[in-house]
């Protein structure tokens, strides 16, 4: 028996220890709307929901899914290993062959079907879309 109980306890431990140098381990509990009021997460950009950031952007050259789309290239003087398509928001008009030096931030929705309603849907669903509010237009320059 002892035996027994001393290995049940070796097997508690790796699972400690397992489950504590994984990512996973953040994602023990649900999380919650007051989670996110006590600390914002890191959007797509890289920094927390609503952080000022500057970024360099252009207006798509190919067709988006997207409802009035930028390709953000440019974080806060970092370029990005893969540009990222995103909504933009703000009273602009974006024009091809611009590239464009905005300050904004960061936000997004939970939006589209819920899965209940169309389990089958496999583009659009319910999920978080983020888009980039556009607080100053810094610097548009022809390419």
């Amino acid at each position: 028996m002892r035996a027994h109980f001393g290995s049940i306890a070796a097997g508690f431990r790796i699972a400690v220890l397992l489950s504590l140098s994984t990512p996973w381990a953040a994602f023990a509990k649900d999380l919650t709307i007051a989670d996110l009021r006590a600390r914002l997460p890191i959007g797509a950009l890289g920094k927390p929901l609503g952080s000022r950031v500057k970024v360099t952007a252009t207006f798509p050259s190919r067709v988006m899914l997207l409802e009035n789309p930028i390709e953000i290239s440019v974080v806060d003087g970092k370029p990005l290993a893969t540009p990222l398509f995103i909504t933009v928001k703000g009273e602009f008009q974006l024009k091809q062959g611009v590239t464009y030096h905005l300050e904004g931030y960061e936000a997004g929705e939970f939006s589209g079907p819920a899965s209940w309603i169309e389990p089958e849907r496999q583009q659009q669903p319910f999920q978080y879309r983020p888009h980039f509010v556009v607080t100053a237009v810094l610097e548009p320059s022809q390419n």
